[in-house]
């Protein structure tokens, strides 16, 4: 799985000159040159990791196209997911108790293991906890 990012230069170019960002994580950084940008990415969205889940042994790559778009990617897909869950719940403001209820569920823990990442979830019901955290949250499959 591959997570689209963009990477611009700064509209008034004055430094820093470089702003990449990935939505869906939640997560935007900026640098000098845009090297240093996406190591910037690369670094905070490994402390996300880190802070949420521990010290793991996870390998976090950046696909730069080039032009305007990037891609991130994860050895340990799972954590990602359960990361971009973490970091939308975060972003909408809500707590575990409301995607739960929005899931038609009681349990706080019919959401929580998959946050945590203690159950792995397929693509369906990956879209189906995103879309109760934000439910203006498209995800679009598609092959590059």
């Amino acid at each position: 799985m591959e997570i689209e990012g963009r990477i611009r230069r700064h509209a008034k170019g004055g430094p820093p000159d470089w702003i990449v960002s990935v939505p869906l994580l939640d997560v935007q950084t900026q640098g000098y040159s845009r090297q240093e940008a996406l190591k910037m990415l690369k670094g905070a969205i490994k402390d996300y990791l880190d802070y949420f889940f521990g010290k793991k042994r996870v390998t976090i790559s950046i696909i730069d196209d080039g032009r305007s778009k990037i891609g991130v990617t994860c050895s340990d897909q799972p954590l990602l997911m359960s990361l971009i869950l973490i970091k939308q719940r975060e972003k909408a403001g809500i707590s575990v108790r409301a995607v739960v209820r929005r899931m038609g569920k009681t349990s706080p823990n019919a959401y929580k293991q998959y946050e945590y990442g203690s159950k792995r979830m397929s693509i369906d019901k990956f879209g189906e906890l995103v879309y109760a955290v934000n439910p203006r949250i498209r995800l679009v499959v598609g092959m590059v």
